[in-house]
C-alpha cells in the first residue's frame, strides 16, 4: 500500500529527535529523504526546524526561473 505511514512510525521518528536534540543540541532537522517530509509533515514539538530539502530545492528552482 502506498502513502501509508503509521502513527507509531512517526511517534517513533519524534522520539528519535527528541533524544538526538537533547544529546546533541541539534539546530535543525535536514528532512533529506523523499518519505521523511511526508511523514513529518510538522516538527511537533521538538522545538526546532524541520529542512524539507525536497522543498527548498523547488522553491529555489522556481526562483530561479521566475528571476
Amino acid at each position: 500500500m502506498n502513502a501509508v505511514f503509521l502513527e507509531e512510525t512517526r511517534a517513533k521518528l519524534l522520539e528519535i529527535i527528541a533524544r538526538m536534540r537533547d544529546r546533541d543540541s541539534l539546530d535543525a532537522v535536514i528532512l533529506g529523504g523523499t518519505e521523511l517530509p511526508l511523514i513529518l509533515r510538522d516538527s511537533g514539538n521538538t522545538g526546532i526546524p524541520f529542512l524539507d530539502t525536497t522543498r527548498i530545492h523547488a522553491e529555489a528552482a522556481a526562483a530561479e526561473m521566475l528571476a
